[in-house]
């Protein structure tokens, strides 16, 4: 028993390496799996968001104007 869990604490530390080193990896292939459709997604968000506000503050401007 007490062999076993010497042994899974030796692992732990392997382990951890594997996934530190691994890690850059895992996040592009994520970000790529992702990310394509999110990053698209969030960006046409964005400029949704920011012709919106555009438009609605040309809207607005002759209103101030007028007062």
């Amino acid at each position: 028993m007490t062999m076993l869990l010497f042994r899974a604490e030796s692992l732990r530390p392997m382990a951890a390496s594997f996934l530190v080193g691994r890690a850059p990896f895992l996040l592009l292939l994520f970000i790529k799996v992702i990310g394509g459709w999110g990053i698209s997604l969030v960006l046409l968000t964005c400029s949704e968001c920011l012709m919106m506000m555009w438009r609605f503050d040309a809207v607005l401007d002759p209103m101030y104007e007028q007062y």
